[in-house]
């Protein structure tokens, strides 16, 4: 059986020639920050503007044949889809 060395993990590197690995990820999760924060401002505005719209009433009423514009309430429509081929 082979007797145990005490070879630190340096000096395997420094023999073996490997490089150390990058381990910083300050960069990454700082643009993973900035795209969310974004993400939800246009989500935000998205909302608010589908809210203050002059077609909001027809855009929210799921009656109206409009089947994408609400996901969440989903029913059956009174009316054709619009985008039903004739």
């Amino acid at each position: 059986m082979p007797a145990v060395s005490n070879i630190t993990l340096a000096e395997i590197n420094r023999i073996y020639n490997i490089k150390p690995e990058y381990y910083n990820y300050v960069p990454f999760y700082v643009i993973i920050t900035f795209c969310t924060i974004i993400a939800v401002v246009l989500i935000m505005v998205n909302w608010i503007c589908s809210c203050c719209h002059e077609h909001s009433k027809y855009w929210n009423d799921p009656d109206t044949g409009n089947r994408f514009a609400s996901l969440i309430f989903v029913r059956k429509a009174k009316q054709r889809p619009l985008d039903a081929l004739y």
